[in-house]
């Protein structure tokens, strides 16, 4: 623990790139079996061949792909021996080879970089420019120093980032489907929408469950509930089926600091708002929803996420679509945390990107 905690905390020095640089070599040149054995053989193929024309989201990167970091690869092969039983246990509970290589692949991401390794694959991805939301903006949003635009989708008006237009609508990234598998919200449905940013998703999910179906909307960050309420207010046929609560789940109620990073609003200590928890668990024995689509995309809180949720979890079996990109931990323990939860769910995995975020883990009993 205490060497995972010093290399994660690692800062670029000369010293330090060259000792890591020597550990790297190290590791990479081992002998190793099973699972870690398979991420070294990936990770040195791809570092044999660096790309000709590196992809990356101008976004994210605007003066191009960044070079490669010895700290990154080092972190990255640490974790997965000092996590090598997770990884093995991850590996073996995806239910397709599509998901397995695309883990090997995530993880070759993170150790190399975009110079090396393209995500999600090597086709041309439309986030780089997000040119189809773009198209789509019909004016300002309300809050301009939040950067917030309005975009109409079909019959819904949602004021939003582009970045959230382009995942919900053109990406759909919380739907599955590959060779006959579909985890997705379907008509009827009762969807808990842990991290609900500006309501975005809840519409969108609000739109596909139809007449009979409920949203339960989990937001803490006052801001983006005050986004929420205004997209409720331009969807009223929608509207009636969203139920929004300002409340972060959590595996314990307590009341946390919260940093506002807009979107990637998370606790911290140095945080300044008060946010509320609730462990799900007891929020659905006190209100009586029975949930059968959980989307959680909580900032890195999700394992904590999940324990508050075991019960709901192992009663009713909903279909689930966790965000996994948050940390190295997630990547390679949040599907042996789920089946110790629930033994009978086939995990799938797929990503929603050119760099490492929106990577979603799909479950399905």
């Amino acid at each position: 623990f205490r060497s995972g905690f010093l290399i994660n905390n690692l800062k670029h020095n000369s010293i330090i790139d060259l000792l890591g640089s020597i550990i790297v070599k190290n590791m990479l040149r081992a002998r190793c079996n099973g699972e870690l054995g398979e991420l070294t053989k990936s990770i040195n193929e791809h570092r044999s061949r660096p790309l000709a024309n590196p992809r990356s989201d101008r976004e994210r990167f605007r003066d191009g792909p960044p070079e490669f970091s010895t700290l990154d690869a080092l972190r990255v092969l640490w974790h997965a021996r000092s996590h090598r039983a997770a990884l093995d246990r991850t590996m073996a509970l995806l239910a397709d080879e599509p998901s397995r290589e695309l883990l090997r692949r995530i993880l070759a991401y993170r150790a190399l970089g975009p110079r090396y390794v393209n995500l999600p694959s090597d086709t041309d991805n439309p986030l780089e420019s997000q040119p189809q939301a773009t198209a789509c903006m019909v004016g300002p949003g309300d809050d301009p120093a939040f950067g917030t635009q309005l975009y109409r989708m079909g019959d819904i008006t949602i004021e939003a980032w582009p970045l959230n237009i382009w995942a919900d609508f053109f990406e759909q990234q919380y739907v599955f489907e590959r060779d006959g598998i579909r985890i997705a919200v379907e008509p009827g449905d009762s969807v808990l929408d842990l991290g609900a940013c500006f309501g975005d998703t809840s519409l969108t999910f609000a739109a596909a469950a139809g007449e009979t179906g409920r949203v339960d909307a989990f937001e803490p960050m006052p801001r983006q509930v005050e986004v929420i309420e205004r997209n409720l207010a331009r969807n009223p046929a929608l509207a009636s089926r969203v139920h929004v609560h300002r409340l972060a789940v959590f595996d314990r109620r307590v009341e946390l600091l919260f940093a506002d990073g807009g979107a990637a609003a998370h606790p911290s200590h140095a945080g300044t708002i008060k946010v509320p928890t609730c462990r799900l668990d007891d929020w659905i024995r006190e209100t009586g929803v029975v949930p059968t689509f959980i989307k959680m995309d909580v900032e890195g809180a999700e394992s904590a996420a999940l324990r508050g949720s075991a019960d709901t979890i192992r009663r009713y079996r909903p279909k689930l679509a966790i965000s996994a990109y948050h940390s190295l931990a997630d990547l390679t323990g949040l599907a042996p945390l789920i089946a110790s939860i629930q033994s009978d769910y086939r995990f799938y995995l797929d990503h929603h990107t050119t760099h490492a975020e929106e990577t979603v883990l799909y479950a399905i009993c």
